[in-house]
């Protein structure tokens, strides 16, 4: 059995522009997230289907903490965006620096050599 959960977000936009936001809200909330105070105008509905366990959990804490369903979707939602936001980053600068390399011409070195190098 699954449930429905509604929650807002912020209009579609870009991951870059994603990017700035994330970072914005991020450092400007000093490792809060203020992403939940957009203006009402600029927040659209969303649904999202999940499991019945994972509802009574939110039911659960959402009633326990006394904070609507939508505060606790929007931060994991958060999180989750900034976590992967943050892979994403790190794979691109890592590509760059892997096409980087390889443009510079330079040899690599076998694991084994500089394992036997080592003493390893």
């Amino acid at each position: 059995m699954s449930r429905y959960v509604s929650v807002t977000y912020q209009k579609s936009i870009r991951i870059i522009d994603l990017a700035k936001i994330v970072r914005t809200c991020y450092i400007g909330g000093q490792g809060g997230s203020d992403m939940g105070t957009v203006n009402e105008s600029e927040k659209r509905g969303v649904s999202a289907q999940i499991s019945a366990e994972l509802g009574e959990i939110l039911d659960r804490v959402s009633k326990a903490e006394e904070r609507s369903k939508s505060y606790y979707v929007r931060k994991g939602l958060e999180l989750f965006l900034m976590r992967k936001l943050e892979d994403m980053e790190d794979y691109e600068e890592g590509m760059r620096a892997y096409e980087e390399f390889l443009a510079s011409g330079e040899e690599t070195i076998p694991l084994s050599e500089i394992e036997k190098e080592l003493g390893i």
